[in-house]
């Protein structure tokens, strides 16, 4: 039985990058800004209405629009992974000015990749728990080091766009580079164990 504990490896990644961010404040690396407690508040109220929000835009609302549009079509499940990957990666680095330079937009590419994976196990999620609500809080946990990073160290709180997560240079490549690994396994994992039933079921059920 498919459980949505197999969604815990594209958040692993991201605890290591959260523990680096805990690491350096301590360490005094880094400067927490002023006014953190607020900052901290508001980036847990964004992660977690970012997450659903696009999670019930991305695997409800689209998947389930193309699925009971194209219900018949021979390659329709296909499609629905190609594109609602690339279109989910997309949006996260569209708003940034991914052109300015060489290594933005080599990072922008990663992430488009890393995001897009991910994006992919969790709709193998939806398509066989239809658990909504744990793939968001799943999506939230993913987000938050981001946020936080943005909460406790930048003078101006900001909470999503590729300027936040592009241009980092080596480490930020091999960030995305582990998640898309940690992703891909997960992908592997979660097919295996439902990919030669998952298209029947949701055919005949849906």
């Amino acid at each position: 039985m498919v459980k949505l504990s197999w969604g815990v490896l594209t958040i692993i990644p991201n605890l290591l990058l959260f523990l680096l961010i805990v690491l350096s404040l301590i360490s005094g690396k880094t400067t927490i800004a002023a006014g953190w407690q607020v900052r901290l508040l508001l980036a847990v109220i964004a992660v977690v209405f970012v997450g659903l929000f696009e999670e019930l835009t991305f695997r409800v609302l689209i998947n389930d629009a193309l699925l009971y549009s194209l219900r018949n079509n021979k390659h329709i499940f296909l499609w629905i992974t190609i594109i609602s990957s690339l279109v989910f990666g997309s949006i996260h680095v569209i708003t940034g000015s991914i052109f300015t330079d060489s290594e933005v937009l080599i990072s922008a590419v990663f992430m488009t990749l890393s995001v897009g994976i991910s994006g992919l196990c969790w709709l193998l999620l939806y398509w066989k728990t239809r658990n909504i609500w744990g793939i968001a809080l799943i999506h939230a946990l993913c987000d938050f080091p981001s946020f936080l990073s943005s909460a406790l160290t930048e003078t101006k709180f900001s909470i999503g766009g590729a300027d936040n997560y592009t241009g980092a240079g080596a480490i930020g490549i091999g960030m995305y580079l582990i998640q898309i690994a940690f992703s891909i396994i997960a992908v592997i994992i979660l097919w295996n164990k439902v990919g030669k039933t998952i298209v029947e079921e949701i055919r005949k059920n849906w």
